[in-house]
């Protein structure tokens, strides 16, 4: 992903694999209980968003939302900046932007 040209395209492609779907954030996709396995290079999502909107967390909440504020400048940038992809473990972990992953998709 990286420079796809925006969060709405980063939407526009789950929406176009999974009829209804949009690019996952963190806690979103921790809530889930998703059975399609994750691929081992990863899978791109968003970070998540505190009570206060002002800091990217790995919690889980359905009081928390998505941090818009970083991955790879709003999906804007291949540079070495950092985006956070899903380990096939489960995990969130930070990624260089200039590295393909796949879009981690939610309905």
């Amino acid at each position: 992903m990286g420079n796809i040209g925006g969060r709405n395209v980063a939407h526009g492609i789950c929406a176009a694999a999974f009829t209804g779907a949009h690019l996952c954030y963190a806690g979103e996709y921790l809530m889930t209980e998703s059975r399609a396995p994750i691929p081992a290079s990863g899978a791109w999502l968003d970070l998540t968003t505190d009570l206060n909107g002002s800091g990217s967390v790995y919690g889980m909440s359905p009081l928390f939302g998505r941090y818009a504020n970083n991955s790879c400048v709003n999906w804007t940038s291949t540079a070495s900046t950092t985006g956070y992809t899903v380990s096939p473990e489960g995990g969130i972990a930070g990624a260089s932007c200039n590295i393909a992953h796949p879009a981690a998709c939610c309905f």
